[in-house]
């Protein structure tokens, strides 16, 4: 394999410009550098669309904030790749998904920067499914808007498997039902998930009936408050929808590998479905499943993507994040799965995000540097 020499590598951003010309085979001119300095870690959207005009050939920016991996081919007469790993870490440090085993072969694993092998079916994983995240709102309600966990979690999440492309929609941004549904036109995803709470549901059924009355739906992944309350019937309406019943992280890292026939519907993590219906004597099964979760103790990452927080602040609105999850309170009205059982995270964890998260607070001086916890 080349030998690679890493020029300017000190920050990701560094880093991002030496994998680029090593696959090109010669260093960034200097209006793309600065173009791509300008495009924040925590956009990979935006640089994705910067990198296609640079790169030879096809590529996937993919992986958590934390570790961003670029794949991308090199000269497309040869069989090489660039695989680098943005963190600075070496790629023997990385938690490779089992998918990878075989399709994906670094040839240095003890540096951040390599050449690799990327076998047709990893193209193939690496670029679908493509998978919305879209979450609702109703400003009357919530008129501050907030910085959306609840599908940046999920993004990290499904990001964490290597598999496929994730975009993220938040109507608090003044993004409309109208502008969703475009998004599926243009962009045609794989996979929507919708994330709904109280005072929702006029939302999430309108968003809903479009989503099924296309010629071909994607798959419709719904959760929050709002569809554990009213799981059945959600399913009575939509009996293709799925319910994510608790924790979704496991979930959505499911639902992609679900995507490529790596598990069952049934081996699903956390879902409601509607099933085969069965009957017999004086008992109807109305076709009903529900699949095992995953404990609050048993999440070990339950930590943002951050690719929202820019356009939150830009809209007056105000940075949270999760240290802990599930409740020490049983409130009667509540109908999750997690009342009575709260398990936090270790500190360590927070330590990369909250440097993150201030690097965002830098680009926006005059917002509180404020974070509700």
């Amino acid at each position: 394999m080349p030998a690679i020499t890493a020029i300017t590598a000190i920050t990701a951003h560094g880093r991002l410009l030496d994998a680029i010309g090593h696959a090109l085979g010669s260093p960034v001119d200097q209006d793309m550098t600065e173009t791509l300095r300008r495009i924040p870690m925590t956009d990979p959207i935006a640089l994705s669309v910067a990198l296609t005009s640079q790169l030879p050939g096809r590529f996937s920016l993919t992986g958590t904030l934390d570790r961003r991996l670029l794949l991308a081919k090199r000269d497309p007469g040869l069989g090489w790749w660039t695989a680098a790993d943005l963190s600075g870490q070496p790629h023997a440090s990385r938690a490779w998904p089992h998918w990878t085993g075989g399709r994906i072969t670094i040839g240095d694993v003890g540096g951040w920067l390599s050449t690799a092998s990327v076998a047709d079916e990893a193209v193939r994983r690496l670029l679908r499914p493509r998978v919305l995240l879209a979450a609702l709102y109703h400003p009357e309600w919530f008129p501050l808007p907030r910085f959306p966990l609840a599908i940046s979690d999920l993004a990290r999440a499904a990001r964490s498997t290597l598999l496929g492309q994730i975009r993220l929609v938040d109507m608090q941004l003044g993004i409309t039902i109208e502008d969703i549904l475009t998004a599926v036109d243009t962009w045609g995803p794989d996979i929507v998930g919708v994330s709904a709470t109280f005072g929702q549901h006029d939302l999430l059924v309108t968003l809903l009936d479009q989503l099924y009355g296309l010629p071909i739906p994607p798959l419709v992944l719904a959760g929050g408050s709002l569809t554990a309350r009213n799981e059945h019937l959600l399913l009575d309406r939509y009996p293709r929808l799925l319910i994510a019943r608790g924790a979704g992280e496991p979930t959505i890292a499911d639902i992609v590998g679900y995507f490529h026939g790596d598990l069952g519907l049934a081996e699903v993590r956390g879902i409601g479905y509607v099933g085969a219906a069965r009957g017999g004597g004086l008992t109807i099964d109305r076709g009903y499943r529900r699949t095992a979760g995953v404990t609050n103790r048993a999440q070990t990452d339950f930590l943002p993507e951050l690719d929202l927080l820019d356009a939150t602040f830009a809209r007056k609105g105000v940075a949270q994040l999760e240290a802990s999850r599930g409740c020490t309170n049983f409130c009667s009205f509540c109908p999750r799965g997690h009342k009575g059982s709260w398990a936090g995270a270790t500190p360590d964890k927070l330590v990369w995000i909250l440097d993150e998260i201030g690097r965002v607070f830098d680009r926006h001086p005059t917002v509180s540097r404020t974070l509700y916890l």
